[in-house]
């Protein structure tokens, strides 16, 4: 055998016998001894394993590699492993310890490089920024203090120690370049010479030899930042980053590069500018996150891309608001050109309280990891092509207020679990394919103050239990098949301002608790079958806007009892029974600006005021049982008008001048439009018009029939 041989068959028994392992732990590496110890090997070996099997169970004495002792020469000998395996040295280093001495033993024991990257070293004793254990490979060298710390990844069974030790520092150890001497590191004692025969390398610096006076005066290496990936340090850029990510996302999905995952994954690999270190970038979930928005919904057609995919940091990408300490808050991309789905990877953004997508070409469905977003506080994506359920999973969202997904495709029922969120403030369903029922249990949303369901497929009644939602602002039900009355206990909600029940199938007459609704501005119930009386309580809202009741049944006359409405712009009672002589209060309201009382049976006279409203645009009074001549205007009024519609009356007399002066004034403050008349030469009983006043006279078959304004449009 040639002495290089038998220089590795020293080596070799050395790391399995402890006895020469001693004489490895003091770095007294002359090969000749070594070869002369052989000799004794057995005997020897066979006498240290008693004592080891000993210390064993008394957890004292012998080799450290019992877990359960925590003390021996362990320590000593994994510093000595991890210097000679330093990334300087070109061999043995870090790479090569961690495919052997933790891929190859597969025994669970700590790695010695890997201790030694992961936990760092400092000669003042200072504790590493990783997991804050102190960490003096000198000190303890000095001090002759053998007790490693433990590291978090190592197996704490102590039924093995001594097998694992053992297997840990033959692997490592082989892993070694044989050829090639170890660099000694500090010794307790002055360090000897080269023993003569071996064949020195240059050694890598090393921090210096320790005497026991004076202090050591190696510089500390400067710790390493924190990592959100325990071991981060040991896997590859690529290995790190699939590991973080494929908790957010599948792993078959990540790594396929046909899907937005793994478009963005690739981006953040190979071509983001930023190169962020997964094992310190703390936001990467998030960045990843966005760019998986970006790519899911055609970010390369956006109209707005300021600063997406770009080397900053994500917080300043367009639309995107975060917190001082870089965390998602905000994420606006509404009227932006979006189209494809919405990723369920939003659900990374924890912090995030406001998310709007609306006006937009998405499509899929809502994802249903709204709850694993536990900050949000809006979640808006109104009018695009979405699909499937209206309501997805929102336990947890304690802070929910705002649900708007109106305007899609979303198909089902209203879950009665969205009523376990009392901070809901908002729920905008409108504008869906929705069917079923309205849910009882909406009347728990205590906080609710707008519940849209309009233009859906909803049927039954009202649910009595919407009588409890006392903060509630706005229902809008338009454009269902709901049927059956009003419920009282619903008319007894005082916060209403907005109430559109129109174009449904609602029928009974309309209770007098209706004027109680005394802040109620908008109130449509045009389009139902309902009967009756008019209240004369409803001249009780004066902050009505708008009042829709066309398309009834409603029968008798109206109160003339509007003379403190000061806010009345569009009052729509066309297409029902009423009779008696038209309200000339109405005509005073400042604010007047639409008045259809059309296809009804009002026998009276135009009243004398009729031309008071300065804003007045539209009055159709047609196909009713006036009579009387049309009152003249003065100078100044009426400038407004665009439409006047009389026909189908028992009229007579002759057109004002005044009147026809709206049309032929040429200063241009004239600019009625349509001028309709019984002014044919048939008509029973006829009015007088010149043709230049009067553009269409009745009857007359050719005749197009206006519809008038819908405030809808």
């Amino acid at each position: 055998m040639t002495r290089i041989g038998l220089k590795r068959l020293a080596l070799f028994l050395a790391l399995l016998h402890p006895v020469i392992g001693e004489r490895k732990r003091n770095y007294i590496l002359d090969v000749d001894e070594l070869l002369g110890d052989a000799a004794h090997l057995e005997h020897r070996g066979m006498q240290h394993e008693r004592v080891l099997s000993g210390s064993k169970k008394s957890g004292k004495g012998g080799m450290s590699g019992s877990k359960k002792s925590g003390k021996g020469g362990k320590g000593t000998d994994t510093l000595a492993s991890s210097k000679s395996g330093s990334k300087k040295s070109g061999k043995g280093g870090k790479g090569a310890s961690r495919k052997s001495g933790s891929k190859k033993s597969g025994k669970g024991g700590s790695n010695p490089t890997k201790k030694s990257v992961k936990k760092g070293h400092s000669t003042d004793g200072s504790k590493d920024d990783r997991d804050g254990v102190s960490w003096d490979d000198d000190t303890q060298m000095a001090s002759g203090n053998t007790e490693p710390s433990m590291d978090p990844g190592e197996d704490t069974d102590t039924e093995d120690s001594y097998d694992k030790s053992m297997d840990m520092d033959f692997s490592f150890d082989m892993s070694m370049d044989m050829s090639v001497a170890p660099t000694p590191p500090p010794t307790r004692s002055p360090t000897p010479p080269p023993t003569p025969g071996t064949v020195p390398t240059t050694p890598p610096p090393t921090p210096g030899t320790v005497p026991t006076t004076p202090a050591p005066t190696t510089t500390a290496p400067v710790s390493s930042p924190p990592t959100i990936l325990p071991d981060c340090d040991l896997l590859t850029r690529e290995e790190a980053m699939e590991t973080i990510l494929v908790e957010i996302t599948e792993g078959p999905i990540l790594t396929d590069p046909a899907t937005p995952q793994g478009q963005a994954f690739r981006w953040l690999l190979d071509e983001d500018a930023a190169t962020v270190d997964p094992c310190t970038y703390v936001t990467l979930p998030q960045r990843y996150a966005l760019a998986t928005t970006y790519f899911s919904t055609s970010g390369d057609n956006w109209n707005t891309t300021t600063g997406w995919l770009g080397s900053e940091n994500e917080c300043t990408w367009s639309g995107v608001t975060c917190s001082s300490s870089d965390l998602v808050l905000e994420l606006r991309l509404n009227a932006n050109n979006l189209e494809g789905e919405i990723p369920q990877e939003i659900k990374v953004f924890t912090e995030l309280d406001f998310f709007q997508m609306r006006n937009n070409a998405l499509d899929g469905t809502i994802p249903d990891v709204l709850n694993e977003m536990t900050s949000l506080v809006t979640f808006d994506v109104e009018n695009n092509g979405l699909s499937g359920s209206p309501t997805v999973n929102v336990t947890g969202l304690d802070g929910l207020e705002r649900y708007r997904v109106s305007s899609n495709r979303l198909v089902g029922t209203i879950s009665p679990e969205i009523s376990t969120r009392p901070s809901l403030r908002q729920l905008w369903l409108g504008d869906n394919l929705i069917e079923g029922t309205i849910p009882t249990e909406l009347g728990l949303l205590s906080s609710l103050e707008q519940l849209y369901i309009y233009r859906n497929s909803l049927t039954g009644s009202i649910p009595t239990e919407l009588g409890n939602l006392e903060s509630l602002v706005g229902l809008q039900a338009h454009e269902n098949q709901l049927t059956g009355p009003i419920p009282l206990q619903f008319l007894t909600v005082s916060s209403l301002e907005e109430l559109r029940l129109d174009r449904n199938a609602l029928a009974g007459p309309l209770s007098s608790s209706i004027g109680d609704l005394a802040v109620l501005s908008d109130l449509r119930l045009n389009e139902n079958l309902f009967t009756g009386v008019l209240p004369t309580s409803i001249t009780a809202l004066t902050d009505l806007r708008i009042l829709r009741l066309n398309d009834n049944n409603f029968a008798g006359t109206i109160r003339d009892s509007f003379d403190g409405w000061f806010s009345l712009d569009f009052m729509d009672i066309k297409n029902n029974n009423f009779e008696g002589p038209l309200p000339s209060s109405v005509f005073d309201i400042p604010t007047l600006r639409i008045f259809y009382a059309s296809n009804n049976a009002f026998d009276s006279t135009i009243p004398e005021n009729w031309s008071s409203s300065p804003v007045l645009r539209d009055l159709y009074l047609d196909e009713n049982q006036l009579t009387g001549t049309i009152p003249p205007i003065d100078p100044g009024q009426l400038g407004a008008l665009t439409e006047l519609i009389l026909q189908d009356n028992q009229l007579t007399g002759t057109v004002p001048p005044s009147l026809c002066q709206l049309r032929e004034d040429g200063t241009g403050s004239g600019v009625l439009v349509s001028l309709w008349v019984d002014c044919a030469p048939d008509a029973s009983p006829r009015i007088e018009c010149d043709t230049s006043c009067c553009n269409t006279c009745f009857p007359n078959a050719t005749a197009t029939d206006l519809d008038g304004e819908d405030p809808d449009n």
